[in-house]
């Protein structure tokens, strides 16, 4: 080699072999370090290698993990091939810097994704009938601190409230009817039927709008319940059949039976016992119309009594004999006295025992008064009603009775009572109930008959009867 001289002299201090393993030393630990920490990375990212095998090109977690993973790998075949350059040195700071950004990203979105998977593998060893939003959760979902959408919802939910909603419905719906006649024909079986036939049922299995009702119900609730907002597709009919069918098998059809005695329908001994009672009552309605009769009183058309004095015997023969007395007498009937009795007492008198009103007939078109069409309530007076207008010397006490009689004889009449309260009048706006006694003075036989043309009466001349209580 020209112009070089190398001179070895006592100053030569060669170094020793420890002092020249010191570089290859320190440069074995380098290395070894490096290749510790590409390992390291390598583990680390190896971890997510299942992401480049499961999950689409355009999944961000796998965009996010090869970028990454080619990266390293580049690097550390470098390193492998080339050892511990300057390039490859500075190529690893990087590595790790970016791991904790990219590799740790897939870190904790792969945290929360088994968490949440934990989860539900805890919810369905409980409940086999789960139902979520998202069925197929990826690292994507969770990626960056999102959260997927992790509605869930219990089929076996589901069915319990649509059984309780089917058989609220049923117990609104319905249908009394009568069954088939039973017990000899004396009962009637009612039937109540309670829920939706079988029929309408299997209709709205196959089409909800056979039943509106419960259509709409489950609309409400797969509304209400975020199952429309949340479920799609398969999940979400899951969802409506689980419903559908706690509501199927809750709107249970009923039937309850009742027997009703068929009143109709008379037993042979109810037949015996109704003949005889109508047998009876017509015998008392004839034995009272008999008694009517006898009187002078008579039903018209409109089944209500009148008084007609030419059919009353007693009435007739009072007259007659007045007349034959009158008669003898002198008076060619044509006395004050007959003229009075005619006038004042063939006819019924009926007067208010408190306002003094008068009443009549109800076909009397000829007198005033207010029509009673009901005399069914009259009656003979009790001792007590007796006493209560006539004092102990039988002088009338009741200031209308006495003047609607004018100076008649009490002893001259039948009295009879129409009680307070009694349906018996009659208004053009329709009928009403008397709010006082009205008392009927109908002239008798007894001593009106023997009064002679001067007024005077002759005491027991016909022997008559007097109406006074006993």
């Amino acid at each position: 080699m020209g112009n070089y001289a190398f001179v070895v002299d006592n100053t030569f201090n060669p170094f020793s072999m420890q002092e020249m393993l010191v570089p290859f030393s320190a440069y074995k630990d380098a290395f070894e370090k490096s290749e510790e920490q590409y390992d390291s990375l390598s583990q680390g990212a190896d971890k997510f290698k299942y992401l480049s095998e499961t999950l689409p090109e355009g999944s961000k977690a796998r965009q996010v993990y090869e970028g990454y993973a080619n990266e390293l790998r580049t690097q550390a075949e470098d390193f492998a091939h080339n050892g511990l350059t300057m390039g490859n040195r500075r190529a690893l700071t990087n590595l790790k810097r970016r791991f904790q950004g990219e590799i740790g990203r897939l870190l904790e979105a792969d945290e929360a994704m088994r968490e949440e998977k934990k989860l539900r593998r805890s919810l369905n060893a409980q409940d086999h009938s789960m139902l979520y939003a998202e069925d197929n959760l990826n690292i994507d979902n969770f990626l960056d601190g999102n959260t997927p959408n992790l509605y869930s919802v219990s089929g076996n939910e589901l069915y319990a409230r649509g059984a309780e909603a089917g058989k609220a419905a049923s117990s609104r719906v319905v249908n009394v009817g009568e069954g088939n006649i039973t017990l000899g024909g004396y009962y009637k079986d009612l039937v109540s039927r309670y829920g939706y036939s079988p029929e309408l049922l299997a209709k709205f299995r196959n089409d909800m709008s056979a039943i509106p009702e419960l259509r709409d119900a489950v609309n409400d609730y797969m509304e209400a319940s975020g199952v429309n907002q949340n479920l799609r597709g398969y999940n979400r009919d899951r969802a409506t059949q689980y419903f559908m069918q706690g509501m199927l098998n809750g709107a249970i059809y009923q039937e309850n039976h009742n027997p009703q005695r068929d009143l109709g329908v008379l037993t042979r001994a109810e037949q015996v016992a109704d003949a005889r009672a109508r047998e009876q009552l017509a015998f008392q309605k004839q034995a009272h119309n008999d008694s009517l009769e006898a009187q002078g009183f008579s039903r018209g058309s409109n089944g209500h009594i009148i008084y007609n004095p030419n059919n009353d015997p007693r009435f007739q023969q009072a007259k007659a004999i007045a007349e034959i007395k009158a008669q003898a007498s002198g008076n060619k009937g044509g006395s004050s006295r007959t003229s009075a009795y005619n006038v004042r007492n063939k006819n019924v008198t009926m007067i208010g025992a408190t306002t003094g009103a008068k009443y009549k007939e109800d076909n009397d078109n000829t007198t005033f008064g207010n029509p009673i069409e009901n005399f069914n309530d009259a009656r003979a007076l009790s001792s007590q009603e007796y006493s209560n207008i006539v004092d102990a010397n039988g002088n009338i006490t009741n200031e209308h009775l006495r003047s609607a009689i004018g100076n008649g004889n009490l002893s001259d009449y039948e009295l009879y009572i129409i009680p307070k309260g009694s349906h018996t009048i009659k208004h053009w706006y329709g009928d009403d109930k008397t709010d006082e006694d009205i008392y009927i003075a109908i002239p008798r036989e007894s001593k009106r008959a023997a009064t002679s043309s001067e007024g005077v009466t002759e005491e027991n001349s016909s022997g008559g009867t007097n109406d006074v209580p006993k």
